[in-house]
């Protein structure tokens, strides 16, 4: 098994991650290091959401304390909607169909160093994947995370060549299964299915998004037409969730990074639309890799709740002892960790942090999130002992004192995630029988 990838990290190149630091062979060093530094942001937008800019590719060789703004090109509003269908959102995009990120950063900007390398893989011809896994493991700077949960999602190609022509494709392959399916929506047939999606959609967070009613179109939208394109699962309750991250993320170029401040009015119907055919791609990617939480036996999450439950006993035996004596099963709790993957539990802001790891994982989304859930229950299994009431206890459990967490802590998680992953996961002595 790998060791801990061995890239030191200074402060003025990552404020605001946790690294775990330690060799790249195959032994596991005697003292793990884990290092936290304050989260900050890394670099401001423009002021005109909707600013185009000329097509210019980034290249590491600008100084960012002499990079120029670039200018709007003219052009009036129906120019740019007429053209939005082919030559992507109004903002000119990075390489080829991506969210444009600047160059220019004010000078002594926190983590220029660290966004620096970011832009100087994204800007190769081909790209190097392992390293954008490597580097994004430890959080991927704002401006730049479109592009790169896109890349490292598998929805756009390494090849830098070929991304505008994949993406004008599945965007267009989307607006024609909208065209196709979503008219079946209101058959007899579908009733039921699209009642289920429209109340799911309503219990989405953050609340502030999806009360506004282009929020709710869009998913009604897109998880009906998952529904109708993948028969072998369908829609399956906890899907509506695994979206929200996609989307947030994919609107910041135009909203900010706040999902609580996203106002889609300021959006045009144009970027909306692209925003929802790459989220709606993106999302099916990653069903797809964890399909089997959503069978009809879900033979998936069924596997995981063992799992977790056994990697508990092995960990932290007082607590899993606590839990039995009180009769607390895993799937009272834990069937919701894995089937929306920590959605309900944490913040959107530091799921996203979360999601980043998970991403530059191969399968992150499987083995380390049961690992980064083992942690989690660690975290607060003084707390859970010290109660002696089965009611307290799931009351606790279903409700993680979580709510105030930051980017920082799940970093801290994520590291305490994988510490386990890499001490436990080739063990067959964490399999308690």
């Amino acid at each position: 098994m790998a060791g801990f990838w061995n890239y030191p990290i200074t402060n003025d190149e990552c404020p605001g991650t946790v690294v775990a630091v330690g060799p790249a062979e195959q032994t596991v060093s005697p003292s793990w290091v884990v290092r936290a530094q304050s989260i900050s942001s890394v670099t401001a937008r423009p002021s005109n959401p909707f600013e185009r800019f000329t097509p210019r590719l980034i290249t590491v060789e600008d100084p960012p304390a002499q990079a120029e703004p670039e200018k709007p090109r003219s052009g009036t509003a129906s120019d740019v909607s007429a053209k939005a269908s082919t030559a992507g959102p109004p903002r000119q995009t990075l390489l080829d169909g991506l969210e444009r990120v600047s160059s220019a950063e004010p000078q002594g900007s926190p983590g220029g160093g660290r966004r620096k390398k970011f832009l100087q893989l994204l800007n190769r011809p081909i790209l190097d994947l392992n390293q954008l896994r490597k580097l994004s493991w430890s959080g991927i700077p704002p401006d730049v995370r479109p592009t790169v949960w896109k890349l490292l999602s598998g929805y756009l190609p390494a090849n830098s060549d070929r991304r505008s022509a994949i993406l004008e494709r599945r965007r267009a392959e989307y607006r024609m299964s909208v065209d196709q399916h979503y008219p079946q929506r209101h058959d007899k047939a579908h009733a039921q299915m699209l009642h289920q999606i429209q109340v799911d959609v309503l219990r989405s967070t953050p609340t502030s998004l999806f009360a506004q009613e282009a929020a709710k179109q869009c998913f009604e939208r897109l998880l009906f037409v998952f529904h109708v394109r993948h028969p072998g699962s369908g829609y399956v309750q906890g899907m509506n969730d695994l979206a929200v991250p996609f989307f947030t993320v994919f609107l910041s170029p135009y909203c900010g990074d706040d999902p609580e401040a996203i106002n889609l009015s300021s959006v045009s119907p144009d970027v909306l639309a692209q925003v929802e055919a790459d989220c709606y791609w993106c999302t099916a990617i990653l069903i797809d890799r964890i399909q089997d939480y959503f069978t009809a036996d879900r033979t998936g999450l069924q596997r995981q709740l063992k799992a977790l439950e056994e990697l508990v006993a092995r960990i932290d035996k007082p607590l899993a002892l606590h839990l039995s004596n009180f009769g607390v099963s895993y799937v009272q709790f834990a069937f919701r960790w894995m089937n929306c993957l920590l959605m309900r539990e944490l913040p959107l802001g530091p799921i996203v942090r979360l999601w980043d790891a998970y991403l530059a994982e191969t399968e992150g989304f499987g083995t380390l999130h049961l690992y980064t859930c083992a942690a989690l229950m660690a975290t607060f299994s003084q707390r859970i002992r010290s109660s002696n009431d089965l009611s307290d206890i799931m009351m606790f459990i279903l409700n993680l004192p979580t709510q105030k967490w930051t980017q920082q802590d799940v970093a801290m998680l994520l590291a305490e995630g994988y510490r386990l992953k890499y001490s436990f996961e080739d063990a067959q002595s964490h399999i308690v029988v």
